[in-house]
């Protein structure tokens, strides 16, 4: 009987002081590397969008919809290259409808901007996407875009003009709020 209770105690001490194992994930080491790179991808886009987004705010206030014009006609692509230059990678701003031609996206950055228009349109949250070492991220308007990239001909016809003179083919007019106007586009940084 002392033999049986004697195991018993040895067995339940063994079940209870069992230490419990958790599952740990390896990640690959070039998973977690191309993670940090598409964080920094990510970082210089929103401060590109800072960027352009804090010096356009400040020219609405100064001089209205007509001012931002003036100063996104000049500054807006080389604004987005000094971003590109900081961080030795290239950034740039494209989109289907593009307001300055230079901004057109290609075949393969169009079909970027048609997957996140769909997730808009279905209610989904839109996330950076990487692929091929380049991450898009997805430029959405807000009631500040509108003054410039909304119904222009209704609601500042002499802001629609000034546009059509800076800009004779203009296509990024006519957008209401939350809708995908275009992309960044930023190659991972090497």
């Amino acid at each position: 009987m002392k033999k049986k209770l004697f195991l018993s105690i040895v067995l339940l001490s063994f079940i209870g002081c069992k230490k419990t194992e958790k599952k740990v994930e390896i990640i690959p080491e070039t998973k977690v590397e191309e993670k940090v790179l598409k964080q920094k991808s990510l970082n210089f886009a929103l401060e590109t969008k800072e960027l352009l987004g804090k010096n356009l705010q400040e020219k609405i206030k100064e001089g209205g919809a007509e001012n931002a014009l003036n100063f996104c006609n000049i500054n807006a692509i080389p604004l987005t290259k000094s971003i590109s230059d900081k961080y030795k990678t290239n950034i740039k701003r494209v989109s289907d409808q593009p307001r300055n031609q230079l901004n057109t996206a290609s075949e393969k950055e169009k079909k970027h901007i048609n997957l996140f228009k769909e997730r808009i349109a279905k209610g989904e949250e839109l996330k950076p996407e990487l692929v091929d070492n380049q991450l898009y991220v997805p430029i959405v308007t807000n009631a500040m875009c509108l003054q410039c990239h909304g119904n222009i001909e209704d609601n500042n016809p002499l802001l629609a003009a000034k546009i059509k003179k800076l800009y004779p083919e203009d296509k990024a007019t006519g957008y209401s709020e939350n809708q995908v106007r275009g992309i960044f586009v930023v190659d991972l940084p090497k």
